[in-house]
């Protein structure tokens, strides 16, 4: 929790990397679609993957889709993840682009 309200503006992306136990491609490739605002999930449908500085969509490590449930602590900010977006568009971005792996890492969780 302590790493999470470091984070800043990104705790929500602690939270859901930690308590859910997401992996960090299930998080970038988490899509508007993916959140269930109304029973408090996640579907954890696909992974992005970063090779040559480029994301492409794999499967999840299990190949299989599965649902998490967010924790209470998320379940009030979900909603300002999908505010006025698209069903395909990212749920955690940086200004609009995917959040990497490498910078998030240096930027915010060593610091925090």
């Amino acid at each position: 929790m302590k790493v999470a309200e470091y984070a800043g503006l990104y705790r929500d992306v602690v939270l859901v990397l930690g308590p859910c136990g997401l992996r960090w491609g299930e998080l970038v490739g988490l899509q508007v679609r993916d959140l269930s605002v109304a029973t408090s999930t996640l579907t954890i449908r696909r992974s992005l993957v970063e090779i040559n500085r480029k994301l492409e969509e794999s499967a999840t490590k299990s190949h299989r889709w599965r649902i998490v449930h967010l924790p209470q602590i998320l379940q009030s900010a979900c909603h300002s993840w999908v505010f006025d977006k698209n069903q395909e568009d990212p749920i955690h971005t940086k200004e609009g682009a995917f959040l990497r792996n490498t910078n998030f890492i240096r930027i915010i969780f060593i610091p925090a």
